[in-house]
């Protein structure tokens, strides 16, 4: 009997413990639904912005191009468009 009884007091006590951490990761959850960095609509990508998936071969002519090459060539492990740039 007094086994049991050892045994549910440290039950008890460890579900308190854990109450804590669940409230710590609700908040913390909740934190990361706040910044949702990879949300479709919310964020808006800035005027320009090319995704390295979405490059193409565009030239050396001005920066943008070139960076745009340069994104191109590693998607794609063109190894000597990606020294030229």
């Amino acid at each position: 009997m007094l086994r049991l009884r050892n045994e549910v007091s440290r039950l008890t006590g460890r579900k308190r413990e854990l109450t804590g951490a669940l409230t710590e990761n609700e908040s913390l959850r909740a934190q990361l639904a706040r910044r949702a960095t990879n949300s479709p609509a919310g964020t808006g990508l800035p005027a320009g912005y090319i995704r390295k998936n979405q490059a193409k071969m565009a030239g050396y002519n001005t920066p943008e191009d070139t960076i745009q090459s340069l994104l191109w060539a590693l998607n794609n492990r063109d190894f000597p468009n990606l020294l030229q740039g």
